[in-house]
């Protein structure tokens, strides 16, 4: 078959420059295009072929040969020796390796053909046909349907190359494949000549040898491409990230850094002990880790414009002793360059260097929500137990919301007291929706806005110790006594109630109310009172007699009747008309008391001159006293309402004299009136200066027969009904009646009366 072969030397040293050009191309040139043009034209110039064309199979982004259907032909990549339009033309074909081209594309082999015509059999029936025009045009058609597997060889015979417009004349052929490191084809370098016997088999050694070394380059180009596309996508990556992240050699000396760790560590330097602190991040961990122990920890750094504390957790690894890829920046600037400025592009330098790389990652926001859930947890425990605590009480306690009253939270006795009060539901609508009606102890009907919830929500006062029916749809009542409190309370614990009222505003009003049921007190209370009365009803006539007797033994005497009387005797006779005169209010008291239970105490309304009224109080009291003044202070000189004058009187002087009674020493009393002029109603406030009330008895200080320890503890006397009876008396006749007290410091008493009474 190759007995026509001839060797054509060329001039060694020719062929040595050439190849010394071609391996210098292989070592610089990183252009893949400009790379294989050079070995075209080399290989053309060395073997003297006419053309020389790289066929390539496409590659992916990450440098691996297609396997897509349709995409594993062999396309042209670079050609010499044709027109730009037989270019053009080649470049749209695509090979699959069959025909003439199969030892190459698919087995690996070399071919060497020193005349296409004479390697291939000929047909029958053109074997002897003369080389006419007709003839020879056949002969290169079916050669080129051979070239491109579209005919059998077993049915040619020998024909000439093709004749297509678009492929250079061949009569010599020489084509070698290119292996990649896995050796896999991945293209192959071709070499054709018009005549035959062009090429020797020196040319073929020679061919196999650029095709091994253009393998390598080509392979080492688009390594080095892809190894310059993964930098760039790291540099992006690195730039991009959210971690601060820094590379360091053995001694510490920065490498690299990106632009969040360069502003982490320019803040830490601005702020105090910034050295110390860095040390702490950069330095500790770098020599942790090339004493083998790689650092993982969490660290709260002080950073400042703006100052702050955050917390990051400091990591560092090893890069040591392996072929690595170290990333620097071209500038000299190294530390003061920017990773993603255009001008100072990273230089690639490899060499073999242990280096460190320490991540700071802020995890501020996360130990803060962490924080913040702890917190929230221990917020909802507590409150847990608060709502367990509640439901143990034996007596409704609950909390309200909002100007009308809205329930937030309650325990198990609310729920059975207001037949399962829906939460966020206001009170007012509540008791409508369920028929449930609410009376004061007098049986008269209680308004919305004197509901203790109302009033410690809307007027912040402490309702203390209110008593009222509650009467259900069936008719049945029960006896009650409310307290009411509103709560003040800091941002803090707002906060930690907003885990159980979600919508809970910030300037929303909060009351707390405890509730007890006091029907059972009440019927004690009640025959109580019938003994009370009997017991005074029996006391007062015998009291009548003996301050009668009394009375007429003094006077008699003064007048000269029977013998006169000795000092001690006067003293004596005096101090039974002044405790009979205590006896006789203190019965007086009883039986009102006795009167207001039964329902039967009177009240006269009429219009009167409030005003004239507190100045003869205050006149008459004042004489009373020598240690005390008492002062009035009023903003009309008169005030017209409508109630009962003697009962108003009475509580007045009571309320005086309680101020007197408990305020020892020289002290002033300050007695104001005033008028709302929004509602019309007078409003009388008694303020002394005295012992004060203490904070744990304020429930009880309108309760009968009670006083203040500290009373007993500074010797002053008492019964213990004044306040109670003022309370009653003021009630009953539509009014309010409300204190502030400090111990040590004084009380002050508040009367509210209506000017128009609803007993009229």
């Amino acid at each position: 078959m190759y007995s026509q072969i001839t060797y054509e030397r060329d001039p060694i040293s020719e062929r040595f420059e050439m190849l010394s050009q071609i391996g210098v191309a292989l070592m610089s040139e990183n252009d893949e295009g400009k790379l294989l043009r050079l070995i075209a034209e080399n290989a053309a110039r060395i073997t003297g072929a006419e053309f020389a064309a790289f066929m390539l199979r496409p590659i992916r982004e990450d440098g691996q040969l297609s396997e897509v259907p349709g995409e594993s032909e062999f396309r042209l990549a670079t050609v010499v020796g044709v027109s730009p339009e037989q270019e053009q033309r080649l470049r749209r074909l695509s090979l699959r390796g069959l025909g003439l081209l199969k030892p190459i594309f698919q087995d690996g082999q070399t071919i060497l053909l020193p005349d296409v015509q004479a390697s291939i059999p000929l047909p029958s029936e053109l074997s002897s046909a003369q080389d006419t025009a007709a003839h020879l045009t056949e002969k290169r058609r079916y050669t080129f349907a051979y070239i491109h597997g579209q005919l059998k060889g077993e049915l040619l015979q020998g024909v000439g190359a093709p004749n297509d417009e678009a492929h250079p004349s061949i009569r010599s052929f020489l084509g070698a494949p290119l292996l990649n490191r896995h050796k896999v084809i991945f293209g192959t370098l071709l070499l054709g000549h018009s005549e035959p016997l062009k090429f020797s088999r020196r040319d073929e050694d020679l061919l196999i040898g650029l095709a091994s070394q253009s393998a390598i380059a080509l392979e080492n180009v688009r390594l080095g491409r892809l190894m310059e596309r993964r930098v760039n996508e790291l540099d992006a990556i690195v730039t991009g990230i959210s971690d601060g992240v820094i590379l360091t050699d053995q001694d510490g000396k920065i490498l690299l850094e990106n632009n969040v760790a360069k502003a982490v560590r320019s803040r830490v330097l601005l702020a105090d002990n910034g050295e110390e602190t860095l040390q702490q991040i950069l330095a500790r961990p770098v020599q942790q880790t090339l004493q083998g122990a790689p650092c993982k920890e969490i660290l709260s750094i002080e950073l400042s414009d703006p100052p702050e504390l955050s917390t990051y957790e400091v990591t560092s690894s090893l890069l040591c002793d392996i072929n690595s890829v170290c990333s620097k920046i071209a500038s000299d600037k190294v530390l003061d360059s920017s990773l993603d400025s255009s001008s100072e592009r990273l230089v690639l330098e490899s060499h073999r260097v242990p280096a460190v790389l320490v991540v700071w990652h802020d995890v501020t926001p996360a130990h803060q929500l962490i924080a913040t859930q702890q917190l929230r947890e221990q917020a909802v425990s507590h409150l847990t137990l608060f709502q367990q605590m509640l439901d143990e009480l034996p007596n409704p306690v609950y909390i309200v919301r909002g100007c009308d009253a809205r329930l937030a939270i309650s325990n198990q006795a609310t729920k059975q007291l207001w037949r399962n009060w829906d939460q966020g539901l206001p009170f007012r609508d509540w008791l409508r929706l369920n028929g449930i009606r609410l009376f004061d102890v007098n049986g008269r009907p209680i308004s919305p806005d004197q509901y203790p919830s109302s009033r410690a929500l809307n007027r912040n006062e402490s309702a203390q110790y209110v008593q009222e029916y509650i009467r259900y749809p069936d008719d049945t009542s029960m006896m009650v006594v409310v307290h009411a409190i509103r709560l003040n309370i800091g941002s803090a614990d707002r906060e930690n109630l907003q885990h159980l009222l979600p919508d809970l505003k910030e300037d929303e009003p909060l009351a707390v109310i405890s509730i007890q049921d006091v029907s059972i007190l009440k019927e004690a209370d009640r025959v109580k009172d019938e003994f009370i009365a009997i017991a005074a009803h029996e006391l007062r006539t015998p009291l009548a007699i003996l301050s009668g007797f009394a009375q007429t033994l003094l006077v008699q005497t003064a007048r000269g009747h029977g013998p006169p009387l000795e000092d001690w005797q006067h003293e004596a006779l005096d101090g039974i008309e002044q405790s009979s005169s205590r006896m006789a209010e203190l019965i007086a008291d009883l039986l009102d008391i006795t009167r207001l239970q039964a329902g039967q105490l009177k009240f006269r309304p009429e219009a009167f001159d409030v005003v004239a009224l507190v100045e003869r109080v205050v006149k008459r009291m004042q004489m009373t006293t020598t240690t005390h003044q008492l002062q009035l202070q009023k903003n009309a000189e008169s005030m017209v309402i409508d109630a009962d004058p003697r009962r108003v009187e009475q509580i007045l002087t009571n309320m005086i004299a309680n101020a007197i009674k408990y305020s020892p020493g020289q002290k002033s009393v300050s007695i104001r009136v005033t008028k709302d002029e929004s509602d019309y109603d007078a409003l009388i406030a008694v303020q002394d200066y005295g012992i004060g009330i203490p904070e744990n008895q304020w429930s009880r200080v309108f309760s009968r027969f009670e006083r203040g320890d500290n009373a007993r503890a500074y010797g002053i006397g008492g019964t213990g009904l004044g306040l109670y009876l003022c309370q009653e008396l003021v009630e009953r006749q539509g009014g309010r009646i409300w204190f502030t007290s400090t111990e040590g410091k004084g009380s002050t008493f508040y009367i509210s009366l209506p000017g128009k009474s609803p007993l009229s």
